[in-house]
């Protein structure tokens, strides 16, 4: 078909649309789209003040839906290559970047990022990073990095982090591989974390009843496990699901840790200079 109802003040070219009935497409207003590919999305649909380039949209008929079955919109974003499945995307900016199966993206950056089932991105940064599991993140700058979900990021920077079901908040790491660990208002950098829970600075518990906290110095870096996961999902399937398992914080309360595991930990306070960037006007 050569044309889309209620296109209004748009640019469009080599578009290729497979729809059920004309209502599946509504609205698309004041946007460029070019060599674009819709199918099967919903009768709310929308994309609204948008700069589409070489992006596939694709709703309906899949075998994955989250409990909040909200309908594919895209409103105010510039999308450069990408492709996106079933998602709802406001205020954003993309370039190169897929999201699959995500039911919002809000408000968000992404350069070179892969959405894979993620739930929640807003007001973050994210570069040459994977995000897989319904994961959320907050305010956050995430680099270089890859989240297995369920992930919690809030106010927080992530570089060259391999992570699996953790939960961090007001934190810095680098170079680090974290597993179902919880750290809020705590700093690390080239270490290995596993089962713990730490608080300014401080390890103040676990997070398994099976499992003794592990802190240890990482001697070949997270490359090698960042660049696995982004191997992975280069062959996702879209509708396929990924693990959502939470954490257990254990029964038993915080354990003892002891000075020597304390030191280990090489924690130090968050300093305000290594805090995210604030929210700025670009998506006012």
């Amino acid at each position: 078909m050569s044309s889309i109802p209620k296109a209004k003040k748009s640019n469009i070219s080599g578009l290729v649309v497979v729809p059920d009935t004309w209502d599946a497409y509504p609205e698309v207003e004041r946007s460029t789209l070019n060599t674009v590919r819709f199918e099967n999305l919903t009768s709310d649909t929308r994309i609204t003040h948008s700069n589409l380039n070489g992006v596939t949209i694709k709703e309906g008929g899949r075998e994955y839906e989250f409990e909040d079955s909200r309908s594919t919109e895209v409103q105010r974003s510039e999308l450069t290559a990408c492709t996106v499945a079933g998602s709802c995307i406001y205020r954003s900016t993309l370039t190169s970047s897929e999201a699959t199966d995500t039911e919002r993206i809000e408000r968000s950056r992404a350069h070179n990022a892969k959405f894979i089932n993620v739930h929640n991105a807003e007001r973050s940064d994210f570069e040459g990073s994977v995000l897989a599991g319904e994961s959320d993140v907050e305010r956050s700058t995430v680099k270089d990095s890859a989240l297995m979900g369920p992930c919690r990021i809030k106010r927080s920077q992530l570089d060259g982090v391999m992570m699996t079901k953790s939960q961090v908040s007001k934190s810095v790491l680098r170079d680090c591989e974290v597993v179902q660990c919880e750290i809020i208002n705590t700093n690390f950098t080239g270490k290995t974390l596993k089962y713990g829970i730490w608080e300014n600075g401080d390890l103040v518990g676990r997070t398994s009843e099976e499992h003794e906290v592990v802190v240890v110095q990482m001697l070949n870096g997270t490359r090698s496990l960042i660049e696995s996961a982004w191997m992975a999902f280069h062959t996702h399937k879209p509708g396929e699901r990924v693990s959502t398992l939470e954490p257990k914080r254990s029964q038993d309360g915080p354990s003892n840790p002891t000075k020597e595991t304390l030191a280990a930990s090489g924690t130090d306070e968050i300093d305000e200079a290594d805090a995210p960037p604030p929210y700025d006007s670009h998506f006012a």
